[in-house]
């Protein structure tokens, strides 16, 4: 990267995201509340452990870039979501299910 260009703009936009699926069947049919309860706490540890090794990996890749003579630009985020708005509230009103909104601004908060 540092080849060719001088300059790198860290807009924030790549998150590593992490899923864990299972069928509502499964989930109320076949696991008690403990099993649940064990379940959502072991993904929530591996979630949290694998947002620690992305932030590290992407530390060293800002210092790797940087000793390389690249410079790291910082963006006002909150403009890029201001300009956002306008297609967040069209996928809000057309496309999320009920309630789905809310736990996004939730989760956003964390």
């Amino acid at each position: 990267m540092w080849e060719y260009q001088d300059y790198a703009i860290d807009v924030g936009h790549i998150e590593a995201v992490y899923e864990f699926l299972v069928s509502e069947k499964t989930w109320q049919e076949n696991l008690n509340e403990s099993q649940q309860n064990a379940l959502e706490e072991a993904v929530q540890d591996t979630v949290d452990y694998l947002a620690d090794i992305v932030d590290e990996e992407n530390k060293e890749f800002v210092k790797t870039i940087e000793e390389e003579g690249m410079e790291i630009i910082e963006v006002d985020k909150e403009e890029f979501r201001q300009a956002a708005m306008p297609a967040t509230d069209e996928i809000v009103e057309t496309m999320l299910a009920p309630g789905l909104e809310e736990d996004i601004e939730e989760a956003n908060q964390d």
